[in-house]
């Protein structure tokens, strides 16, 4: 299966961790975090393939790829920092992802509209980010990672 992850700034008391930030930390960490409500996480399976979306006002990108590498199952990851232990405590989830790669440029999805099947009209592309994972065809997500190659 293919997905799209969403990514978008998390609150931490009063502030706000950035999604570029958060991608960042799970690419480095090897995870992906879930919830129980994320949409298809019954589904996730190794093998799987994602691309990962940045959205929110002047972002609306794409930045990089994984793989799913194993069983999604209770996020026992040892926060480091503030940031860390609030990611987690609402992230119950997680996934160990691999071959990772984090995009030297962006791939904003503007430059893709009429050539991703899952934009049909631009409620599609804000509906997209009221979510937090998107089921998409192996089309679209080569599309996506032929745009950042």
């Amino acid at each position: 299966m293919y997905y799209i992850f969403i990514v978008n700034d998390f609150p931490v008391n009063e502030e706000r961790l950035a999604a570029e930030d958060i991608v960042n930390k799970l690419f480095g960490l090897g995870y992906w975090l879930h919830t129980e409500k994320t949409p298809f996480v019954e589904n996730y399976a190794p093998g799987d393939k994602a691309v990962v979306y940045v959205a929110g006002i002047g972002r609306r990108y794409f930045t990089g790829s994984f793989e799913i590498a194993g069983s999604i199952a209770k996020n026992d990851l040892q926060p480091t920092d503030k940031y860390e232990k609030e990611l987690f405590s609402f992230f119950t989830l997680a996934s160990p992802i691999s071959n990772v790669e984090k995009w030297k440029e962006p791939v904003y999805i503007d430059d893709l509209i009429g050539e991703l099947s899952f934009i049909n009209h631009k409620d599609d592309l804000v509906l997209l980010t009221k979510q937090s994972a998107k089921l998409i065809s192996k089309e679209d997500y080569q599309l996506i990672l032929d745009k950042a190659r």
